[in-house]
């Protein structure tokens, strides 16, 4: 995630390359400033929301085994083996 740290000067392009369409008639460029600095935060947070969700997802199929452990494969046949001789 950007901090204001790393970036100051982001916000203040965005209002220079938007500043054609401030209209003051909808309200006061200190409410359109704000209004700027209010999105880009909710998008900040929305973006570090979703790369929490998609690190608890990578996480979560990591843990999801591919492929048959090795011990159950050998339990597994154990366990056949014992069927069959009891059934025999």
């Amino acid at each position: 995630m950007h901090s204001p740290k790393k970036s100051p000067k982001k916000p203040f392009l965005e209002l220079w390359s938007t500043a054609a369409r401030f209209n003051g008639a909808q309200g006061t460029g200190a409410r359109w400033v704000t209004m700027i600095a209010r999105r880009r935060a909710v998008d900040r947070v929305r973006a570090a929301q979703a790369a929490r969700e998609r690190d608890t997802l990578i996480a979560r199929q990591a843990l999801i085994p591919t492929e048959p452990d090795p011990s159950e494969l050998v339990l597994g046949n154990a366990e056949v083996h014992r069927i069959r001789a009891a059934l025999a």
